[in-house]
């Protein structure tokens, strides 16, 4: 079969456009049985992952997630009428923040289809994701003249991921929803971060991490309302054998991975009609004879995320950070992983850490932990980027995705606009950035300079 056979295809998804709608695609009432397609494709298919079979490397991590996410939970709420410990898992995903209802909608969903199905439903918290902002953007002023206001929740601090950010100052956090509150009250009198508040900075006394109380102050919320699921932090599975094994596979198959992540990624920008060269992710590059890789490398004693790049020795590869950080490891194409694996471990507990980057993140999670991915829009349309390299690295197909979204609007004056007015100004922009000359006044300065940008095009 040839490997470099087309496989991405335009999917146009859009988050609804008014206020309360959601989108839930293939529909809700078609989730069960795509979940139980999904369960019998992971039964159906098998490959080799560095001397272990998926259905052995599946069934390990399957386990293992399941046993962290129950105890990581039970830290900071009740449990109860847990599945059979061989049910389907349907998973979601995102960082450890405060998210709009277009996000919180997913979890929804996962408690609803897990319970519907009788399987488990997980969310993992993208820990390894970098911390843009300690500050929110809450909307303000009144419902004729609305305005939006920058309300810290923390001091601000160097950009570093989640699981390394702790609280700076904890007087600033405990008084963040009185803040948010005030600035609030004229367009909605009591918002629920009044409600949710509280168990933020109860989580913020047992220990310091902003994600991690971010996060199971939500999820406390979620289980007054009856949801039922697990969360656990992807750096607990990336610290787990299962994770490691698979990155040792992929880290020593650098080059061919190379190749079919940037072919891949080349067709999605082709049929997606993407210009930037950074979206949705940038290319795979090489330095001399380093190859860069799909993973963060960075030290606990300094989370600066860099680009993990390997150099294939002898008698296994070299692996980079170019910043202080290098390592040799025992492993090739066609060594056993074993090595590799006690190595990646010794790192760690030496505070040096290996971290998936985004395709590699929903490959694990999708392939190896669950039989059902809840994703928002965005996840949805670079996934499908995913499934190509899945289809051409290991020779198998991944599961099947849904998405999941939902529209919540402020009670604010808003300007009534149609799909043909989107379109007529997204037009616009494109003319103003390609074409100017199409919107300024015709001067015998401004003649000139389109006639030398004709003859520059056109010569």
């Amino acid at each position: 079969m040839n490997q470099w056979v087309d496989a991405i295809q335009y999917r146009r998804l859009r988050a609804p456009r008014r206020d309360g709608q959601a989108l839930v695609e293939p529909p809700l009432s078609e989730a069960a049985s795509l979940l139980q397609r999904n369960v019998a494709q992971r039964l159906s298919q098998d490959c080799d992952i560095h001397g272990r079979r998926l259905h052995e490397l599946q069934a390990d991590a399957r386990s293992r997630l399941l046993r962290a996410a129950i105890r990581y939970t039970r830290q900071y709420r009740d449990l109860n009428n847990l599945p059979d410990s061989d049910a389907a898992i349907v998973a979601a995903g995102h960082q450890p923040e405060l998210v709009h209802a277009g996000v919180w909608f997913k979890n929804f969903v996962l408690s609803h289809l897990a319970g519907q199905s009788n399987a488990w439903a997980v969310n993992l918290l993208i820990d390894n994701d970098v911390v843009r902002s300690t500050a929110l953007r809450v909307p303000g002023g009144s419902v004729e003249d609305p305005n939006v206001v920058s309300v810290p929740m923390d001091e601000p601090g160097e950009p570093v991921p989640f699981e390394a950010r702790d609280i700076h100052d904890q007087p600033l956090f405990a008084s963040f929803a009185g803040r948010v509150t005030d600035t609030l009250r004229p367009l909605v009198p009591d918002p629920l971060i009044g409600w949710l508040w509280p168990a933020a900075v109860d989580a913020a006394r047992e220990h310091k991490n902003l994600g991690q109380c971010l996060a199971q102050a939500r999820h406390a919320f979620e289980g007054q309302w009856g949801l039922q699921s697990l969360e656990i932090p992807l750096s607990s599975v990336c610290d787990d054998l299962p994770f490691r094994w698979f990155a040792a596979h992929l880290l020593s198959e650098a080059g061919r991975l190379k190749q079919i992540y940037n072919h891949s990624l080349h067709e999605y920008r082709r049929v997606n009609r993407v210009r930037s060269h950074t979206h949705p992710v940038a290319d795979l590059v090489e330095r001399d004879d380093w190859i860069e890789t799909p993973f963060w490398l960075w030290a606990r004693a300094t989370p600066v995320r860099r680009p993990a790049f390997v150099r294939p020795r002898a008698d296994g590869m070299d692996l980079t950070d170019f910043a202080g950080i290098r390592i040799h490891l025992q492993i090739g194409p066609d060594s056993d992983a074993q090595r590799a694996v006690e190595q990646i471990s010794a790192l760690a507990e030496d505070g040096v850490l290996l971290r998936p980057r985004a395709l590699i993140t929903t490959m694990f999670a999708r392939l190896i932990l669950s039989d059902l991915f809840i994703h928002g829009i965005g996840g949805a349309k670079y996934d499908q980027l995913t499934d190509a390299i899945v289809r051409r690295f290991l020779g198998i197909e991944n599961p099947d995705f849904l998405v999941a979204t939902y529209t919540a609007m402020l009670p604010v004056r808003r300007i009534s606009v149609d799909e043909t007015d989107i379109r007529r100004t997204v037009q616009q922009l494109r003319e103003l950035a390609f074409h100017p000359e199409l919107h300024v006044d015709q001067t015998e300065m401004t003649a000139a300079l389109i006639a030398e940008k004709r003859r520059l095009v056109h010569s």
